[in-house]
């Protein structure tokens, strides 16, 4: 499965993305944030902590479901929204500029750090 990743200088916390709360693995080592909509899934993330900040959501995901993930992001308070290349929603665009988020689409993350000279970890 393909999950969104949200990356936090303080944490080695690792983060993924489920289409329904009913798939989302059991266990004590991890916090879920549900969606406000019931079809916008869940992002969990392990282990079992809020980053203090949010400052990318980079997802590649069908556009069915960026909506969603475009409200998470909104509500973990992320600085911006980031639609790897493949991924595209209007809607999604809308969610995240509404809630202040920069907002990126088509662009791949990864080779935008390496032009840019930031070195990948």
């Amino acid at each position: 499965m393909s999950t969104p990743s949200i990356a936090s200088a303080e944490t080695a916390a690792s983060y993924a993305w489920y289409p329904s709360r009913d798939q989302v693995p059991e266990g004590d080592d991890l916090t879920v944030f549900d969606a406000t909509e019931e079809t916008d899934g869940c992002l969990v993330c392990r282990p079992a902590a809020s980053p203090e900040t949010v400052d990318i959501v980079a997802v590649y995901r069908p556009a069915g479901e960026l909506p969603g993930l475009a409200r998470l992001a909104v509500e973990l308070g992320a600085r911006a929204l980031w639609l790897e290349p493949g991924s595209a929603s209007p809607e999604a665009r809308d969610i995240a500029e509404a809630g202040g988020l920069a907002f990126v689409e088509g662009v791949d993350i990864a080779e935008a750090v390496s032009s840019a000279g930031i070195p990948l970890r």
